[in-house]
């Protein structure tokens, strides 16, 4: 009881609805905060004779649209214990359709590590957003990788800050709209910046055709936009100029 209660309190503070380890009250994808995460190694380092798989992560939900992104550097053993066996054991024989063309690291980390990696937890991410992972999966995967809440992304707005009602409600708006420039050679400036109608991912589409009945309907809810979708990858325009409001 007390490990559901921290679950779904833990989960609702980035918008997800859940009930209980095992079950949605509101699939990810028909929630009205639609929290999008996307997750992708780019590239490792050493540390200490160990190596370091830096993993991108992506967190965005409604509102506003501004994605919270920061890396995680994370070892293979970490990765393999901490995430891959949890997985396994929560996803249970779904594990296999969804991780069907994403088989993770071999043990060593031999060449092709990272690239398997990248596959791996771009399909988790997919597992997550899609509601094919149990609401327990989901919080793991989070504090795994250190998630910022919500409130640690979302712009601070004084309601009192102008007490003439004639004007209060234009300031307002002002204040609830923002303009963020970034240079093409910062790393943050992705093509995650703009909104895209999202798909089913492989993932779910795998597991969709293995048990139809688990997860049937929430591809057509997905077609939305939100600020975690697309590959991580640099824009070609040299600055790119984004307004949320």
């Amino acid at each position: 009881m007390a490990e559901r209660d921290a679950v779904v309190a833990y989960l609702e503070g980035y918008g997800y609805e859940a009930v209980s380890l095992t079950n949605w009250e509101t699939q990810p994808v028909k929630t009205l905060r639609r929290p999008t995460l996307r997750l992708a190694v780019g590239g490792h380092d050493k540390q200490d004779s160990h190596t370091l798989y830096n993993v991108q992560c992506c967190f965005a939900a409604e509102p506003p649209k501004l994605p919270a992104e920061w890396t995680a550097p994370r070892r293979l053993v970490q990765l393999r214990e901490e995430l891959h066996d949890k997985a396994k054991v929560e996803l249970g024989q779904r594990y296999v359709s969804a991780f069907a063309q994403a088989p993770f690291a071999k043990r060593g980390g031999p060449s092709g590590t990272t690239e398997r990696l990248h596959k791996w937890v771009e399909t988790l991410a997919g597992c997550v957003n899609d509601g094919v992972a149990p609401p327990v999966l989901v919080s793991q995967v989070l504090q795994f990788f250190d998630a910022p809440t919500l409130e640690q992304t979302l712009p601070f707005v004084d309601e009192h800050h102008n007490t003439d009602n004639s004007e209060q409600g234009e300031h307002l708006e002002d204040e609830k709209c923002w303009t963020i420039d970034i240079p093409a050679s910062d790393p943050k400036c992705t093509e995650l910046w703009y909104a895209q109608s999202g798909s089913a991912s492989p993932a779910k589409q795998s597991v969709a055709e293995a048990h139809p009945n688990d997860v049937a309907a929430t591809t057509a809810e997905s077609d939305y936009s939100d600020g975690c979708v697309g590959p991580l990858e640099l824009p070609q325009t040299p600055t790119s100029r984004a307004s949320y409001g």
